[in-house]
């Protein structure tokens, strides 16, 4: 039998968490400095384990956190522009969308970097313009 229950999985020190397809929290294990009492909420997509702390990132870009604070884990930056988070034995990380200042040449869809989309994009624009010139090509 193939079970699809779970979307995102993470281990921690002595306990597990996990994101859930309906978007909720699920933890399981010790729950010292009651890191299974995960946030409710069915919004949830990603979530990362830490050393008696937990991260979670919501659809909307909001990241949560619980446990441990004794060095400062679960203190969350304010925000909803975040896209991944990372949590480590004492320290997380969490990794906010770039706001660009000056855009990459060869950018052509705008996301502040390069990379295979933007190619894409040239080559098609590259394959209308020797296809169907001149009406397709660039200035």
């Amino acid at each position: 039998m193939c079970r699809k229950d779970f979307i995102a999985v993470s281990a921690g020190q002595r306990y597990g968490l996990a994101v859930r397809t309906d978007g909720s929290l699920e933890a399981w294990g010790r729950n010292l400095y009651h890191v299974i009492e995960v946030p409710e909420g069915t919004d949830f997509f990603d979530v990362s384990a830490g050393y008696y702390y937990g991260l979670a990132l919501t659809g909307g870009g909001q990241l949560a956190a619980w446990g441990c604070d004794d060095r400062g884990q679960t203190g969350v930056p304010g925000g909803d522009d975040f896209v991944a988070v990372a949590a480590g034995g004492w320290h997380g990380l969490a990794l906010a969308s770039v706001i660009c200042t000056q855009e990459p040449a060869m950018d052509f869809n705008h996301d502040c970097r390069v990379n295979f989309l933007d190619l894409a994009i040239f080559l098609q624009s590259w394959l209308d313009c020797n296809l169907n010139p001149p009406s397709a090509c660039w200035d």
